[in-house]
C-alpha cells in the first residue's frame, strides 16, 4: 500500500524512537562551567517574593534566619500622595542579603493597598513543576528551626535529618543535614547545616 513504510525500515524505525525517548527521559548532567568561561552578560541578582504581611515575613527572613536589611521603602500612587490613605496604591519593599553585596539578595515585596489575596493553592502545593524551593546554609539548624517556627504560620514539612549526595567537587558523596520548612506565606524553605560547615 502506497504511504506505508517497509516493515523492516518501520521496525528499525521504532527502535529508533524507542532509544531516542528513553534517552530524553534520562538527561546527562550538564557539564560545570568554569567562572572563566562563563558569559558575563547576565548576573543573578535577586529573587523576590511577593507576601502577605510584612511583618511576620522579616521575623522570619531576618530575625529567624539572619538576613540584614539593606532598604526598607514604600511607594505610593501618586508620587505626591503624604500618607497612605491620600494614595491610590501603596507598596512596601523591603531588601535583605546574607553574606555578599550585589548577589543573592532577597527582596520582600506587599501590596498594602490594594491589598491582594494569596493563591488560594498556595498552602497546599508540594514541590512540583510549578514551584520554587529557596535554599539557605545555616551554621546551626537547632537554633534556626527553633527561631523559626515560633514565627506565626511558618510549619515544618521536613523535620532536619542527614542527607547523603554525590559531593559537588572532587567526587564521593557529602552528608548534611537538611530540613524542610514553609515560610509565612507557604513557600518552600529548604535549610542546610553543611557537614563542612560556613565559610
Amino acid at each position: 500500500m502506497k504511504g506505508l513504510l517497509p516493515m523492516r525500515f518501520r521496525t528499525r524505525s521504532l527502535a529508533a524512537l524507542a532509544l531516542i525517548a528513553s534517552l530524553a527521559g534520562s538527561p546527562a548532567p550538564a557539564a560545570p562551567v568554569s567562572r572563566q568561561d562563563a558569559q558575563p552578560g547576565t548576573v543573578f541578582r535577586r529573587t523576590a517574593l511577593v507576601v502577605r504581611d510584612m511583618t511576620p515575613s522579616l521575623a522570619f527572613y531576618r530575625d529567624a534566619l539572619g538576613l540584614v536589611v539593606t532598604d526598607d521603602r514604600t511607594k505610593r500612587t501618586p508620587v505626591d500622595a503624604a500618607t497612605d490613605a491620600e494614595a491610590a496604591s501603596v507598596l512596601r519593599m523591603v531588601l535583605l542579603r546574607s553574606t555578599d553585596d550585589y548577589v543573592g539578595e532577597l527582596e520582600l515585596i506587599q501590596f498594602v493597598k490594594p491589598a491582594r489575596a494569596p493563591l488560594p493553592e498556595l498552602a497546599e502545593h508540594q514541590r512540583s513543576p510549578g514551584s520554587f524551593v529557596l535554599m539557605f546554609a545555616t551554621r546551626n539548624m537547632t537554633d534556626s528551626v527553633r527561631k523559626a517556627v515560633a514565627v506565626p504560620g511558618v510549619r515544618v514539612d521536613e523535620a532536619p535529618h542527614k542527607y547523603t549526595y554525590p559531593a559537588y567537587k572532587g567526587g564521593g558523596t557529602t552528608t548534611d543535614i537538611v530540613g524542610i520548612l514553609r515560610d509565612p506565606d507557604a513557600n518552600f524553605i529548604e535549610l542546610i547545616e553543611p557537614s563542612a560547615g560556613l565559610p
